[in-house]
């Protein structure tokens, strides 16, 4: 029956518990040590090498944070690991979307409204370390206006001198007519 427990972890950290749990700060090669007394005071000890592996360092950035829809976010991985390779998968409001490196999103907004998007990227060693980030909002999408007219007249006579043009765009604050010789026009509804 032993008595006394003695751990030595390797990192300066001790225990005198039976079946101890410990953390380590950094990953590396540990020496750990157990020296166990019997009840009858009979010593002994046992030496064994724990490695903790490292975790990945994840981070990534994008440069343009708004941007009118539809939208390829280029993102920049500047995730690293010291020893071995990383696998990615790269997430859009919860949702799975790539498992490249260095990803192109396309992230679209059909509302009427600013469509902000979080994006997370998950990083696992070969050793199965796994560390994730998030940064919430960190792209915002613009809606996108839809350009559109008719004319304002059912039917154009010969000599009609000007033809009114009816602007049913969506989602516009500017515009820019072509009449296809030259001549344009910012007005909302011009008359040509």
């Amino acid at each position: 029956l032993v008595d006394q427990f003695v751990w030595s972890f390797g990192d300066g950290a001790t225990s005198s518990s039976e079946n101890p749990t410990h953390a380590y700060q950094a990953p590396g090669e540990y020496d750990v040590k157990l020296f166990a007394v019997s009840n009858k005071d009979c010593p002994d000890s046992l030496l064994k090498t724990v490695v903790i592996p490292e975790s990945p360092q994840v981070d990534f950035q994008f440069l343009d944070s708004v941007a009118c829809s539809p939208v390829v976010a280029s993102i920049e991985n500047l995730s690293s690991i010291n020893l071995g390779g990383l696998r990615y998968e790269w997430f859009v409001d919860n949702e799975f979307l790539t498992s490249a490196q260095s990803p192109q999103l396309l992230l679209e907004n059909a509302e009427l409204e600013p469509k902000s998007f979080d994006i997370m990227l998950r990083a696992t060693s070969d050793k199965n370390c796994v560390t994730s980030k998030r940064k919430n909002d960190l792209i915002t999408v613009l809606p996108a206006p839809i350009a559109d007219f008719k004319l304002g007249k059912d039917t154009i006579e010969p000599f009609d001198e000007s033809v009114p043009f009816i602007n049913s765009s969506t989602n516009g604050v500017k515009w820019l007519w072509n009449f296809d010789n030259g001549t344009t026009s910012e007005e909302f509804e011009p008359l040509y």
